[in-house]
């Protein structure tokens, strides 16, 4: 959003010396004052998506509701809100259609239709379009990869990264280790609660820039060497 810049201030227009003070230029207060307001309005809508995100993280999936589909309810909403909110693309992949956000699923989706309700939504001013492969040879460039759990989920990151060349995806699991292995995102199920491990360092390798208040609330851990 851009918010309305002052009126450039005349060369020959009064000095004043306002010590420590803010420094006020003659005749732009209502500029000054529309973008105080902008900016109050936009800190808290920030502040209170990041208190809905930290809600999300503290409630655990009803007893009677612990199965596949409302987990991966949950997580879908994290992968959108994250991705809306607290990480940042430095530009598309190489390959993906101008004007979509996309998300791709990688092995068999254990999503069912929460992936499916993301539809036409926007992220970053972009539409999201949903991509399933089967396989890496399916593979087609995306914002979002998540990689499936399965036996060969290591293996697939590993050929996944010699083929990726550096393009800013965002890769997301939700299988024990992997954050460690190289995925920026790993979405794991403890105690009921679905909990988040971030590889900061694999996503700055690529571009991607999270949220400081994103870290705060995820567990934060480093590729292996």
């Amino acid at each position: 959003m851009k918010i309305p810049t002052s009126p450039t201030a005349r060369e020959d227009a009064p000095s004043e010396d306002v010590g420590n003070g803010p420094i006020e230029i003659q005749g732009s207060r209502t500029g000054t004052a529309t973008r105080t307001v902008t900016d109050r309005v936009m800190k808290w809508m920030r502040l209170l998506l990041f208190l809905l995100l930290v809600t999300l993280i503290q409630v655990p999936l009803p007893t009677c509701a612990q199965n596949a589909a409302d987990e991966y309810e949950v997580k879908a909403a994290y992968l959108f809100k994250m991705s809306q909110s607290y990480i940042t693309w430095p530009r598309s992949p190489k390959g993906v259609d101008d004007g979509t956000f996309a998300i791709g699923v990688l092995g068999k989706d254990p999503f069912g239709s929460a992936l499916d309700q993301l539809k036409d939504r926007e992220i970053a001013r972009r539409k999201v379009v949903i991509h399933r492969y089967a396989n890496l040879q399916e593979y087609k460039p995306c914002h979002i990869l998540f990689l499936a759990n399965g036996d060969d989920t290591l293996k697939t990151l590993s050929a996944y990264f010699e083929s990726a060349q550096g393009e800013p995806t965002l890769i997301v699991a939700d299988t024990k280790g992997m954050a460690t292995k190289g995925a920026m995102l790993n979405l794991l199920l403890v105690n009921d609660r679905v909990v988040f491990e971030i590889n900061h360092e694999a996503a700055k390798d690529v571009g991607l820039k999270f949220d400081s208040r994103l870290l705060q609330v995820g567990r934060v851990v480093n590729t292996e060497k």
